[in-house]
């Protein structure tokens, strides 16, 4: 690893950290390879077959951009020659990264103290050493580096080759991710892992995003969250790293933003475009997770209308959303957690959307149903979804923490009907195709449909036959009573 220093003049030639031995370099698209030295010095980066020259800019920066790679699981080496100056990586491979960030959930691992991942039995991390792994750590306030660079304490070891010990470090839901997409594909995956537990959505955005968005939304809270936010994760994790070529993001987060609704999804809208901006790869793929079920009732809905921002926020183009309501912690799982230990279904959830949508899978179901309009019928109210797959069924799952398909059930169970007083009462639902029909004896002529809009999910059983389950959806906007 490379020595930072804390000055913007370097007195030896260096790579940035990001490229190590065992680096992913991203396929099929321009690579930037970037170091720092002493302004002026002429270098050379060669990989690949290619050979590209750069120099040492005045602010002690250089880059070197080759063209795009063709997939290669066959170790190469990175050199970076200047006179006399060698600097090899070794063990690089061609394939696709992904970048996962967000708090604690993301963050989780297989080693963490107290509450570990569970690592189901069926899981071979050896048959993937094509799967590789870096952390770029938080920064502590007291610690200086130059703009644009990272210091030395974020990023404790290069990137890590996967087996069945190094993996139970990686980040959990990552690793799952990699290990889905690893089953399906002949292609090497990188997982950069740019996470810090109990962290705001807010820290991550970037100021330009974060300011543009406060001005489209007429809120003052809004407004004032770009006055009074750092930005540190943005500018002390996320800054240094853009420009690493990736294919697409990851993100799980939202319980340090759980009482703040329908703005959750401004400020995802913020987050998203001021990655997209940095990365400069336009639009790339943004999947994240939506805030799984929590048996703590306290403050009753506190969740409920983060979740549904977090649906809504699927309307920023080329998103996707992995629903948890069977995978949170319950009532058997003590101590009871606001971190489930089921990453597995995390994981795979998420990358059904990349298999989906980036891989060329376009047979495969990769989300549970999702709402799409709501038909008041007289004495009755039918619910319309999209991704019903080969229709919908009730169904529930044994345990949150199993990953066995979930069991059909009789009974379809968490939809909440009212009529023009606003008082709510649970519906009997029955399916017709890929429609829900909702009905109930103390609601006449019902108009606004919930479904699981409640912090605990785990009795919802909408589920489509491929086994995803129905995200919570409300289509009422009257305030909320706690």
């Amino acid at each position: 690893m490379c020595v930072l220093v804390s000055t913007s003049v370097y007195s030896d030639l260096q790579l940035s950290e990001l490229f190590s031995d065992h680096t992913v370099l991203q396929r099929d698209a321009p690579v930037p390879i970037w170091g720092f030295g002493d302004p002026g010095t002429q270098l050379s980066v060669s990989f690949a077959g290619q050979n590209v020259n750069a120099v040492v800019d005045e602010t002690g920066r250089w880059t070197a951009t080759l063209r795009p790679l063709k997939l290669n699981k066959q170790p190469q080496e990175l050199v970076v020659k200047s006179g006399q100056t060698v600097l090899t990586r070794r063990d690089i491979l061609v394939g696709d990264v992904w970048l996962c960030g967000g708090q604690s959930n993301m963050n989780m691992t297989f080693k963490t103290p107290r509450l570990p991942c569970d690592m189901p039995a069926f899981i071979n991390a050896d048959k993937h050493p094509t799967i590789r792994h870096m952390a770029v750590l938080p920064r502590r306030n007291k610690d200086t580096a130059p703009i644009g660079r990272f210091h030395p304490s974020q990023i404790k070891q290069g990137w890590t080759v996967c087996n069945a010990d190094t993996a139970l470090g990686f980040t959990a839901t990552g690793f799952f991710f990699a290990y889905t997409l690893a089953e399906e594909l002949d292609v090497p995956i990188g997982l950069l892992n740019i996470t810090q537990g109990n962290t705001r959505i807010d820290m991550w955005m970037s100021p330009k995003s974060a300011e543009t968005i406060a001005d489209e939304v007429p809120t003052e809270s809004l407004r004032a969250v770009y006055s009074k936010t750092p930005f540190t994760n943005y500018r002390w994790q996320i800054e240094p790293a853009a420009g690493f070529a990736i294919k697409g993001a990851i993100w799980y987060q939202g319980e340090a933003n759980a009482k703040e609704g329908d703005q959750y999804m401004w400020k995802m809208k913020a987050l998203i475009s001021g990655w997209r901006e940095a990365w400069g790869q336009g639009d790339f793929p943004f999947y994240f997770v939506q805030l799984p079920s929590y048996e703590n009732e306290k403050g009753n809905r506190t969740w409920a209308p983060i979740r549904d921002a977090q649906r809504k926020a699927l309307s920023i183009p080329n998103t996707g959303m992995a629903v948890l309501t069977d995978a949170g912690d319950t009532a058997e799982d003590f101590p009871i957690n606001l971190h489930p230990r089921n990453k597995y279904a995390v994981g795979r959830r998420l990358a059904l959307w990349a298999l989906a949508k980036d891989y060329g899978k376009d047979n495969l179901v990769y989300s549970g149903p999702l709402f799409q309009s709501a038909s008041p019928q007289g004495n009755t109210i039918a619910v319309r979804f999209d991704h019903v797959g080969s229709g919908l069924m009730a169904a529930k799952k044994t345990s949150s923490r199993s990953n066995d398909p979930p069991r059909p059930v009789d009974e379809l169970k968490g939809f909440m009907i009212a009529g023009e007083d606003k008082q709510w009462a649970e519906a009997a639902a029955t399916i017709q195709g890929d429609t829900v029909v909702l009905s109930s004896d103390q609601v006449d002529q019902p108009i606004a449909v919930r479904y699981l809009y409640t912090m605990n999910t785990d009795h919802g059983t909408l589920y489509n036959k491929e086994g995803l389950p129905a995200s919570p959806f409300r289509t009422d906007d009257w305030p909320n009573k706690r």
